[in-house]
């Protein structure tokens, strides 16, 4: 059986992010676009929807991966899940996100997956 490539999966919470770009529908947008733009070419689907609390929750689905995230305006956090099976390091997308929120502190794992040694 041939060994699956590894995958590179980041988890991270964004605290203290500014209400107002949480919030912000047109803000998440244009950030959706760029991410794709900058480093998801193979896309298959985008959905955001705005939650009751005022903030959104989305997901980017790919060819080799996925993005999806939560914001929370009330308590001023993100969470981000980037998942990718392929070259594109997901460092590349937190750091374009972490830059758009300009969070007070950042939380961040990251879990390779796929491998296996039997």
């Amino acid at each position: 059986m041939e060994k699956p490539l590894p995958a590179q999966h980041l988890l991270v919470d964004l605290f203290g992010v500014p209400k107002d770009k949480l919030s912000d529908q047109d803000f998440f947008l244009q950030l959706l676009k760029d991410t794709i733009n900058s480093y998801l070419p193979l896309l298959s689907d985008c959905i955001l929807k705005n939650l009751p609390s005022g903030g959104y929750t989305g997901i980017l689905l790919f060819e080799t991966g996925h993005l999806c995230f939560r914001a929370h305006p009330e308590t001023n956090h993100l969470a981000i899940d980037v998942f990718l099976q392929d070259e594109i390091d997901p460092e590349k997308i937190f750091t374009l996100w972490a830059k758009n929120f300009s969070p007070e502190m950042i939380r961040k794992t990251t879990i390779t997956r796929g491998l296996y040694d039997f």
